[in-house]
């Protein structure tokens, strides 16, 4: 039992050093140019896609290229996918660090214990409050990161249905996550080297005690 513990305990030592957990963007388009914007108020929301790949992720914070209107605000939450075109149903909700810009600008949203499952296609729907704010679109179709998508979806009803589904004119977000990467080979090797010299100790210990009498 002693044994298993002290392996446990250095396996998980090592695995959760410092740096273990990487931040990495998973998409990006952020430094285009806005080409217009989506008015969000009352029932109008909007949504960008994005994708992850065989990896699972932890979802940290979505970034949105927005304005407040009239010290408008919106919320943000995490939709699954509906056949590739339209968000189907919500995942969890994020939240706004700090406020919107009064002018173009960043608008931060955090998440926290929401995963992002391999392979799969997620929607970020953001929805104005009070007078709303406006997230803005290019009509550059690139951007950087694993999972970038162009695909945009509109609704006029608050969710019931989605229009103006088209991959193309991307909104403009960041979307962060973290990875738990599997350990370096140095790191296998140090474990390696622990789990010896904790079997060693033991076996000695086990002889000491055959021999005593």
């Amino acid at each position: 039992m002693k044994l298993n513990t002290l392996l446990l305990t250095a396996s998980l030592g090592l695995a959760t050093a410092p740096g273990a957990w990487a931040a990495m963007v998973l998409a990006d388009n952020l430094g285009k140019s806005p080409a217009g914007y989506d008015p969000l108020t009352g029932p109008v929301w909007a949504s960008g896609r994005f994708n992850t790949d065989a990896q699972a992720y932890s979802l940290s914070s979505v970034v949105l290229w927005a304005t407040s209107v009239s010290s408008g605000s919106a919320t943000a939450e995490l939709y699954s996918d509906n056949g590739g075109t339209m968000p189907n149903a919500p995942l969890g909700s994020l939240t706004l660090s700090g406020s919107f810009p009064p002018s173009e600008g960043n608008a931060t949203f955090t998440a926290s214990g929401i995963t992002l499952n391999p392979s799969s296609a997620y929607w970020i729907v953001v929805k104005g409050t009070g007078s709303g704010v406006n997230w803005y679109w290019t009509a550059d179709n690139t951007g950087t990161g694993a999972g970038f998508d162009t695909h945009y979806a509109i609704s006029a009803d608050a969710g019931s249905t989605w229009g103006d589904t088209a991959p193309i004119e991307p909104m403009l977000m960041q979307v962060n996550v973290d990875l738990a990467p599997v350990p370096e080979p140095g790191q296998w090797a140090m474990m390696a080297v622990t789990a010896l010299g904790i079997a060693g100790y033991a076996a000695r210990r086990i002889r000491a005690k055959t021999n005593v009498g």
